[in-house]
Parts: C-alpha cells; structure tokens; sequence
C-alpha cells in the first residue's frame, strides 16, 4: 500500500518520523541540501555496512546511524520499496536494538505489507521502551484494521491522553466508536485469509457461505495475477444505512476498499451471482493494493471488473454513447479520484476503464498484466511500465491507446 491515501489514513500517526507524512503524499518538494541529505545519509550507511562492527559505538556514531536509517527508510517506504526499508531498518536494529523511532517504523512498513501481526509485535515493542502517543495511535490504526475494536478504543485513548491536541488519533477513535456500536447484531465468520462481519437477520448459515466465495475469489483471482497475499483481509457486509455511516462514499457506491472489504447489503438469506461479483471485485482491489500499492483508478477498476464479469455481463451502453458523441474521459480524469463525479459520468468511467484493461489484456495476457504490477510495485510509474511491458510485443502506449479507440464499437445514432 503505498498512496497517498495510505498516506492519509496512516499519516497522523508517525509524529516520532516528522518527515514521513510530507514524504508520502508529496507535500514537500526536497530543496538540494534536503537531497544532499539524504545522499549523505546513503553514503554514511553505505560506509558503516562495509566497516567492520566495533566493540563500543561512540555515542555520535549510533545517533548518525538511528538518525539516517529513518532518513532513507522514510524515502524508501515513500517509493514504496518496503523491503528495502525493512532491510535497512533491520539491520541498524540489530546494531542497536530496541530503538522505540526503528521498532515503530518498522511497524509501519509491515502494516504496509499487510502484516498486521508482525507491525503489532514492533510497535508494542516500541511502546515498551517508549510510551509515545505516536506509537499508540499507531498501534490503535493496526488493531482496527484487524477488527479488534475494543482493543483499538483503548490503544487510541491513550494516544488521546499522551497528545490531545493531536486530531488524528481522536477522529479514528470516533470512528471506532461509531462502528462498535453499528456491529452491535452482527454475526462473524473466520477462515484462513478473511475475517467477515455481517448482518446477522438473515440467514445464520450465510456465513460459511460467504466464506466459500471469499476462498474462491482468493484462489481464482489469485490464479490470473499469480498472487495470493498471506494476510487475514477484514471484510464488512453492513446495511446501506451502516454503510454510508462507516464511509464517505457516493451514492452510488455498491462497496468499497480501504483496508477492510465494506459491501452495502440488507438482511443477508442467500449468496446469489450478484453479490459473488461484487465479492470478487472488492476481494481484487485488496489483491492489488498487497501486490502493487499504488496503481491508477482506471487500472484497478478495468481489473477488477474483469473479474466481476464471471458472475454477470457487465453494461457497455454508456460507453457507446460516449464513443458516438466523441465524449469519452481523458486519461487525468481516468486516473484521478472517482468520488466526486456525478452517476452518469462514474458510469462512463467505470465502463471505459474495464473496456481499456480487457483490451490490455487481450495484448499482453495476464503474464504482462503481471509484470506490469511488479514494476509499478517497484515504485516505477504506470507510462514507463506499461511501455517496459508493451516493447516485448512491439508496441508502445501510444499505438495501444489508438488500437483499443479504434477497436471501440460505434452505435449508429
């Protein structure tokens, strides 16, 4: 996960690494000494990995050490190379271990990776040694994720009471607060990978149902992206009323990722094609945000309603009229933020992005598909991969832009 929306989900909570929110949604354009800095700071770790340990660290050298090691592993995790952060951070632990500032960032890398586990067990730490009301907040953002409410309210008030001038912390509090008492009648089922929370007036079998559908998506579209992401994916299937309340989505939102599956449904009786599909589609917007972090929104909805589409035909007809009318979205409005379009409009998008990646598809299969989400994985962004991937075939974006238009049906009026 590495947008700047996670960015602003998570960003309130590292005030012990002041740069990293700035970083992460590019808010701070490096001046040269800031990237002369940051160099410096590559350079000295460079040096002292290739000199040997010794026995006692001048105190000067260990503060050097601490202080560029959350230099660089900032910036890593900002170009989202998480393992290169983690490495980094790891290994300056394990020259001086116990540092609160590296167990917490670490932390922050894992909860990135989806490792929930793992970022709790850093952060705990670093609230052992320092009981920073960062490192609560932080720890309060990991248990909500993994829907360990009552324990995220606790985490989250001591934060409170450390920094109450802090807002952060007290909005997340709200909306934890807010989501106990929603899930107060809900029922929950678990299974290896999925944690469900659901409307508990319907049907008391439907949770093992809902299981086997979330199972399903997880091994089938883990199939066409060869990936299969070892977390426990919460996934919340609430009333339309609960779901308007939990999030800020349009009206014509039918679910949603962010972090936590979230699908608006009544009274739950029966698992139909309909609710499959948009099972399949949230499960695979989580699949992508664990394989390749940021990716634009065209992207991300033409895929996953590639896979919605096993379960329904899926419309074309306003991107028809949009072809006849010469009326189709560019490509900023494409890869920018949905939320404030009108129905119409979101309708267009939605159908002009699926028609694009099935076209993409069609190109270079879902072996291209997948390397073209490595290598934005690897922070590189989707023009120069997309055409990485596309000169294998003798292409380049360009040429597929004008091929996929030309292949677009044209309704006569």
């Amino acid at each position: 996960m590495k947008p700047c929306v996670t960015a602003r989900k998570y960003g309130f909570l590292l005030a012990a690494v002041p740069l990293l929110w700035a970083l992460l949604c590019g808010f701070a354009p490096q001046a040269p000494e800031a990237l002369s800095d940051l160099e410096n700071c590559r350079s000295f770790l460079a040096q002292q990995d290739r000199t040997a340990r010794p026995l006692v660290s001048h105190p000067r050298e260990e503060q050097a050490r601490i202080g560029c090691t959350l230099r660089v592993a900032e910036q890593e995790i900002a170009s989202g190379h998480l393992e290169e952060a983690r490495e980094l951070i790891r290994a300056t632990l394990e020259r001086y271990p116990r540092q609160p500032d590296l167990l917490a960032l670490q932390g922050y890398a894992l909860l990135l990776q989806g490792d929930s586990d793992g970022a709790r067990q850093q952060v705990e730490e670093a609230i052992e040694e320092r009981p920073d009301a960062a490192f609560y907040a932080l720890l309060g953002r990991i248990l909500y994720d993994g829907q360990r409410l009552h324990e995220a309210a606790e985490a989250l008030e001591q934060a409170s009471e450390l920094a109450p001038e802090q807002q952060g912390p007290a909005v997340l509090l709200h909306r934890v607060r807010t989501e106990l008492a929603l899930l107060e009648g809900t029922s929950a089922d678990v299974s290896h990978h999925f944690q469900i929370r659901f409307d508990a007036s319907g049907d008391a079998r439907i949770g093992r149902a809902l299981t086997d559908v979330l199972e399903e998506a997880y091994n089938l579209v883990g199939a066409d992206l060869n990936f299969y992401p070892e977390v426990r994916i919460p996934v919340m299937l609430v009333t339309r009323e609960h779901y308007r309340v939990m999030t800020d989505a349009p009206d014509w939102s039918g679910g949603l990722y962010d972090g936590k599956i979230r699908i608006p449904v009544g009274g739950l009786f029966r698992v139909d094609d309909s609710l499959r599909a948009v099972l399949f589609h949230e499960y695979t917007h989580a699949a992508l945000r664990y394989m390749a972090g940021r990716i634009p929104q065209w992207l991300g909805e033409g895929l996953a309603q590639v896979q919605e589409g096993r379960f329904h035909a899926l419309s074309d007809q306003v991107l028809l009229e949009a072809v006849r009318q010469g009326e189709l979205l560019s490509f900023e409005e494409l890869s920018g933020s949905w939320k404030e379009l009108p129905a119409s409009r979101a309708a267009l998008a939605y159908q002009q992005s699926h028609s694009l990646v099935r076209y993409m598809l069609s190109v270079i299969g879902w072996s291209g598909m997948e390397e073209l989400l490595k290598e934005m994985a690897r922070g590189r962004e989707v023009t120069p991969a997309l055409a990485m991937v596309l000169e294998g075939f003798g292409m380049n974006p360009e040429l597929l832009l004008r091929q996929w238009r030309e292949s677009l049906p044209r309704r006569e009026g």
